[in-house]
């Protein structure tokens, strides 16, 4: 028999639940994506566009107006669940409520990492947010000049594709033509489970091999840089392409990629309802998250 009474049966469930919701991987809501926790009743993201670069001035200083020209809103979603515990299978079945309360838990962490996962699978083709109305990661972007810049590859992912991302990165522009070079600013390489032992050898390996000897010469190669770039790993489990990845930049220098908890996981625990006396686990929160309104911080390849 279970050791639960009225007096530890809630105890035991909410540190179950806890436990439950800090075990899944879920890290991409706060390292990956700008969070928020504002209490709104919808989430306005300014697109910042109309700041250009300080002019000369000899009278009164020159004005720049911040533009909303792009800006994004986001509206929350709901979400909830009732575990209800019968009270005879409390008492047949050890730890069931410490188990549900934990595997509870880990269904909250493991939807929550799905919206924000959601966002990295859906790159080329989230077009909701942006400004310029092109995907997340395009080859047309739009400038303020009318000029197009493109953070959109399609190589597979090698050390010779990574270099080319960084390049890539290092002449980014933002939408006022100005140099945003995020090259060397903590980023994170984002990979389906496929590419995992390639983006580890990429970022971990000291070495590139420049030609492989058949006949018993030595192999030659060169110092591998790729870990010199302030990059780290992260396996996207939910990812549906097996090919796809991308660079994405660490919040504080910014991306396109937000989370907003608009109401955070509110666990409670009602013992021995007065109707069915049943043993009831809830769980209620709302959540969004979108992308946009710039594509600043983020280089992704669409790999067929």
């Amino acid at each position: 028999m279970a050791d639960l009474t009225t007096a530890n049966v809630k105890s035991t469930a909410v540190q179950s639940f806890y436990e439950g919701l800090i075990s899944p991987n879920d890290r991409v809501i706060t390292d990956v994506c700008q969070y928020h926790d504002t209490d709104a009743a919808a989430l306005r993201i300014a697109a910042l566009t109309g700041i250009g670069d300080p002019t000369a001035w000899s009278g009164d200083l020159p004005t720049a107006a911040v533009s909303s020209t792009g800006a994004v809103t986001a509206n929350y979603a709901a979400y909830g669940l009732s575990v209800e515990l019968n009270p005879y299978d409390i008492r047949d079945i050890p730890d069931l409520v410490s188990m549900s309360a934990m595997k509870l838990g880990r269904s909250v962490a493991n939807q929550r990492a799905k919206l924000a996962f959601a966002l990295l699978a859906n790159l080329f083709d989230d077009t909701a947010g942006t400004a310029d109305g092109e995907g997340v990661c395009a080859n047309t972007h739009t400038t303020a000049a009318g000029t197009n810049r493109s953070n959109y590859m399609s190589t597979a992912l090698d050390i010779s594709s990574f270099s080319a991302a960084i390049t890539k990165i290092r002449q980014w522009v933002n939408f006022q033509n100005q140099a945003y070079d995020w090259a060397d600013v903590k980023k994170y390489l984002i990979v389906p489970p496929a590419l995992e032992q390639i983006g580890r050898q990429i970022l971990g390996s000291p070495y590139q091999l420049t030609t492989v000897a058949t006949s018993g010469a030595p192999a030659q190669g060169l110092m591998n840089t790729s870990g010199l770039y302030n990059t780290e790993l992260i396996v996207n489990v939910y990812a549906a392409d097996a090919s796809d990845w991308a660079l994405v930049a660490e919040p504080a220098f910014g991306n396109p990629f937000h989370f907003w908890d608009r109401a955070k996981p509110d666990f409670h625990v009602l013992v021995e309802d007065q109707d069915s006396l049943k043993t009831k686990l809830r769980v209620t929160y709302a959540s969004k998250a979108i992308a946009g309104p710039q594509p600043d911080g983020v280089m992704g390849a669409s790999v067929s």
